[in-house]
Parts: C-alpha cells; sequence; structure tokens
C-alpha cells in the first residue's frame, strides 16, 4: 500500500485492489474472459468512525473507494447513467 496526504478522513491509504470480476450493476457482471483470470485496478482505504446504518449506530469501519473513469465503448451501453 501507498501512504497518501492526510485528509479529513484520516491518513487515506492507495492499494491494488485484485478482483476476477466486478458487478456493474446487481446482476451485470464483467470478467476479463470466462475463464475469469486475476486483474488489478486502483483503491482507496482508510479507517473511519461513523454511523453507515441508523439501526446499528456508530462504529469503527473501514472504508474503500475505486478510482475509475468513464467506460469504454463495450461498457458503456451496461450503465444505467450516462457518461459526461
Amino acid at each position: 500500500m501507498t501512504r497518501l496526504p492526510h485528509d479529513t478522513l484520516g491518513i487515506a491509504l492507495g492499494s491494488s485492489v485484485s478482483a476476477s470480476s466486478i458487478a456493474a450493476h446487481r446482476n451485470f457482471w464483467f470478467a476479463l474472459n470466462e475463464d475469469r483470470p486475476l486483474f488489478f485496478f486502483a483503491g482507496l482505504w482508510t479507517r473511519w468512525s461513523g454511523v453507515r446504518k441508523v439501526r446499528e449506530g456508530p462504529g469503527d469501519h473501514e472504508v474503500y473507494g475505486f478510482l475509475t473513469t468513464k467506460p469504454n465503448a463495450s461498457l458503456r451501453p451496461s450503465m444505467r447513467r450516462p457518461c459526461r
């Protein structure tokens, strides 16, 4: 992991996220091919204290996000929101 500058959540860490397939929507999955080989993409991870679900109250959480870009021509038709 790579240390990133301090932000309002605390120390954010950059990482490589491994996957064999990803879900663009609940029932729409993507993979590099039918064998589903492992691939990697960029992500951010940090610890955060707060409320994620009201009924569970406050807690300590490990949160992450993925860095993305506009979908290419093969993915664009499956996206619900228009790309800008």
